[in-house]
């Protein structure tokens, strides 16, 4: 559809949301064409498991736990795909590491992944004193696999504050506020997590270990 320059400059909001929803237009100068309108060409998604596979090396020991224990804590919530991603579960992901468990990969596959500021910030801070060597291109992969940020608001940091003591890593913390305010299940193999009131991802089976409040601060 062709179109002059000055009508297009008078409709341009109402040219932009056409082009965006597929219209071309082509601008016109005293009858010439001039200009094209078109919607740009969106990027296509890439899995995020394997993105980054042979790119670098994570240590045995970074995120040790007691299988046997975490078997009878932890438990699986495939069937409710909102994931928050743990750190090393984003980590094994793109390395497609055989730590990332079978369930895990599943709900990665199939589920609406958030990633947290609080693991981004746990990279950056692993990689600044050298115990993390991971390329920068991390947070673009897992953005294009589908990844959505999800910003530390006031309301996780009060309820990360009222999460009991007995875990007392911040990252860990935040995650499993973010996770309980927002409705989401937290991917993750870290055994202490299971003791808290949290949905995790984990193995392939489901057990119910609520954490004692110690008030009723989290009903934020």
């Amino acid at each position: 559809m062709q179109i002059a320059v000055a009508e297009a400059k008078a409709h341009f909001a109402e040219l932009f949301r056409r082009a965006e929803a597929g219209e071309a237009f082509e601008l016109t100068r005293y009858g010439r064409p001039v200009a094209r309108i078109v919607a740009a060409d969106r990027p296509v998604a890439r899995p995020l498991i394997g993105a980054m596979a042979g790119t670098f090396t994570l240590p045995d020991d970074m995120f040790e736990g007691d299988d046997e224990i975490a078997e009878m804590f932890e438990r699986s919530a495939v069937d409710q795909v909102r994931l928050l991603l743990d750190t090393h579960v984003l980590l094994w992901a793109v390395l497609n590491d055989p730590r990332l468990t079978a369930t895990q990969a599943q709900a990665i596959s199939e589920g609406e992944l958030h990633l947290s500021s609080a693991s981004v910030w746990e990279i950056g801070i692993k990689r600044a004193i050298g115990t993390l060597d991971v390329p920068e291109e991390l947070l673009d992969i897992a953005a294009n696999a589908g990844c959505r940020p999800l910003p530390v608001s006031w309301t996780h940091a009060k309820a990360a504050a009222a999460l009991p003591t007995h875990h007392t890593d911040p990252i860990d913390r935040m995650l499993i506020a973010q996770a309980r305010c927002e409705g989401l299940n937290l991917a993750s193999s870290d055994r202490r997590l299971a003791a808290c009131d949290v949905d995790l991802v984990a193995r392939d089976r489901r057990h119910p270990t609520p954490c004692r409040r110690h008030d009723d601060r989290l009903n934020l």
